[in-house]
């Protein structure tokens, strides 16, 4: 049976089965049963998530899919299936769509991230013009501390870096891979951001992505978090001793622009033995100076635009 035949048997019957459902005394138009039907069948694909938001289900599968393949540096459709929990046939399908797309591509058994995501990427980066103003300065850190540096975000409750460099090794750590997401209340980052938000702002941030410890070193308590925040909010810099990942530690400060508004931070990190806890004290100078550069920069361009 072809999809409009489908429908149309679908719709005959659930009209049939309507004629009793009167409004005075009137049956319902055939036209108000289909899309009703058409509502439910719709509402089938959705579910709910935190704040009574409606999201559909197959959406999420498929960027669930695509967090894998990146987790995992590729997969197999085996490998996707068993992270998943969803059955393979299911999960063809959608590697299916996506690989049409160009979302992914496929290498033997393996299947990987296509660079039509890196588009995305840079185009999302391009909508954020003063952003860029802190690449170069990103650069000039990284020149002055040896070691590496990169200017983060804060979105939707998650840390991204957008720029790094890096003097001291031919390859940057996880922390400054362009693109990842990570927890706001472990990061330098991430604190020195959220020392500038309102308590409502932060605890919307914690409700949403809770507080999960990535190493034992990790804040899990907001009480202690709080504290934190105030002592930030006096110093003008935060630190994360390997709080977010083993052996690293990073020193930030957060930057805004003329309309006080936090637009992002800037980070030095390195691994615990070339960045102890003695030699950040020696950091926090260049790096205050770098953001007060890059605000000088955005005040310009506020000027200017």
């Amino acid at each position: 049976m072809n999809s409009e035949a489908w429908w149309q048997e679908e719709s005959h019957d659930t009209y049939e089965s309507s004629e009793k459902r009167t409004e005075y005394g009137t049956p319902l138009p055939r036209e108000t049963v289909c899309r009703n039907m058409l509502v439910v069948f719709m509402r089938r694909d959705e579910k709910w998530t935190m704040g009574s938001k409606r999201i559909l289900s197959t959406t999420a599968s498929s960027l669930k899919i695509l967090e894998i393949i990146i987790k995992l540096d590729g997969a197999t459709l085996s490998e996707i299936s068993d992270e998943i929990e969803m059955a393979r046939s299911a999960v063809h399908t959608h590697l299916n769509t996506l690989k049409e797309y160009g979302y992914v591509v496929k290498d033997g058994q393996f299947y990987r991230i296509g660079l039509k995501l890196t588009h995305f990427g840079e185009y999302a980066k391009s909508q954020r013009e003063a952003h860029s103003l802190a690449e170069k300065w990103v650069s000039q850190l990284a020149e002055q501390t040896e070691l590496e540096t990169d200017f983060a975000v804060e979105e939707n409750g998650r840390i991204v870096s957008l720029y790094d460099s890096t003097k001291y090794s031919t390859e940057s750590t996880s922390f400054t891979d362009n693109g990842r997401y990570f927890y706001c209340h472990n990061t330098a980052a991430g604190k020195a951001i959220l020392s500038n938000y309102s308590d409502d702002r932060v605890n919307e941030i914690l409700d949403k992505w809770g507080m999960p410890a990535d190493t034992p070193r990790s804040i899990t308590s907001r009480e202690r978090l709080f504290d934190e925040l105030q002592e930030v909010s006096k110093q003008g810099y935060a630190t994360s001793i390997e709080e977010s990942i083993n052996s690293l530690n990073s020193v930030s400060c957060a930057v805004q622009s003329p309309r006080e508004q936090v637009c992002g931070a800037f980070v030095v990190s390195g691994p615990s033995y070339a960045l102890d806890e003695n030699r950040i004290g020696n950091i926090i100078r260049p790096l205050k100076e770098i953001s007060r550069k890059y605000e000088n920069d955005l005040e310009q361009y506020y000027n200017t635009g």
